[in-house]
């Protein structure tokens, strides 16, 4: 067809911690070339740097909460942990005593207590993976695997393009950090842009900012995704369709249903009415959303889970159907 020589060219967009870098990641390590030696290696220290900064955390908080008293074996743990040394990189020194230490701390009483309570401070949501993993991620024969990587969080700055192929059809997908200070550089990559991907977590509804203590993370993405959608840049590129993912369903669905944290507890939710049931939380998210759009342009909505493999495919594949239509029609080719 007329479209097929032409690359899709994504943009993806959204507030810091919505998952928009797992989504590249996983079109990367599904279509694209994958990841070369180097970057293994990268981020296998990258893990194990953030195994260290999460215990640390969850240490900090339990002593600042007083949450109760560690074990004299978990103190003198705790202490070693404490004392550990950085590199020049930010690194630490790993070995697999420590992985042994981080692991009987994670699974201290006390810890796992304060783990409970994390949606009061900011801890990343894949802490449990890695943390679960400990000793074998200090072991010297540690292999970051494919589900790792992609779950590992490393804040993006700047802005990073990857290329990849869907049956014949060429993508290129440029991710945008999320953090405020990364926002200025969103116009520059609005040029010859086919589709863009707004991502928003479903499950930030009861959590804070990273950067502003006194907000909520869901408010600051509706207010993010009304300023992308109302944006002269999108105004100026007719034909350039507006996707809307909401990311992190699994932990979305267990909030709502298993912790029983009422979406009420979002201020921009405060009016919801229904049950504590995700497919009717879900479409009141999505109405609110849909708010946002004060143009007559299509929103095209998927939620998704950006960690599993097979539902990114899934969702990828008719956003690649929704995203030639809405080109066709708008080169008045259907």
């Amino acid at each position: 067809g007329i479209h097929a020589k032409r690359v899709i060219r994504l943009a993806l967009l959204g507030a810091g911690e919505s998952g928009k870098t797992t989504l590249s990641r996983q079109m990367r390590s599904t279509y694209g070339d994958g990841f070369s030696k180097n970057y293994l290696l990268e981020h296998r220290n990258l893990i194990r740097s953030n195994l260290i900064k999460t215990i640390l955390t969850l240490i900090e908080e339990a002593e600042e909460r007083n949450v109760g008293k560690f074990s004299l074996e978990a103190q003198e743990l705790i202490q070693d942990v404490k004392e550990l040394d950085m590199d020049d990189a930010g690194m630490y020194q790993i070995n697999e005593d420590l992985g042994y230490a981080v692991g009987k701390i994670w699974r201290d009483p006390i810890i796992q207590q304060v783990y409970t309570m994390r949606s009061q401070f900011q801890l990343d949501e894949n802490a449990k993976h890695f943390l679960d993993l400990a000793e074998m991620i200090c072991r010297d024969n540690y292999r970051a695997s494919q589900n790792d990587i992609i779950r590992n969080r490393v804040r993006t700055v700047g802005r990073s393009a990857i290329n990849f192929e869907i049956r014949g059809q060429k993508f290129e997908m440029v991710d945008v950090g999320g953090q405020r200070s990364e926002r200025a550089k969103w116009k520059r990559g609005f040029e010859n842009l086919t589709s863009v991907i707004f991502v928003a977590a479903l499950s930030a509804y009861n959590q804070v900012s990273i950067e502003d203590s006194k907000r909520s993370r869901t408010e600051e993405a509706l207010d993010l995704f009304e300023q992308v959608a109302c944006s002269d840049e999108m105004k100026n590129i007719r034909d350039c369709s507006l996707i809307l993912f909401l990311n992190k369903k699994d932990v979305f669905k267990e909030k709502l249903e298993v912790e029983k944290i009422p979406l009420t507890v979002c201020p921009a939710f405060k009016d919801y009415k229904g049950k504590a049931k995700y497919d009717e939380a879900l479409d009141y998210v999505i109405k609110q959303f849909q708010k946002r759009v004060k143009t007559n342009r299509d929103v095209f909505i998927y939620d998704v889970c950006a960690v599993d493999t097979e539902n990114v495919i899934r969702i990828f594949n008719s956003v690649k159907k929704t995203i030639l239509r809405s080109a066709l029609d708008y080169a008045g080719l259907q």
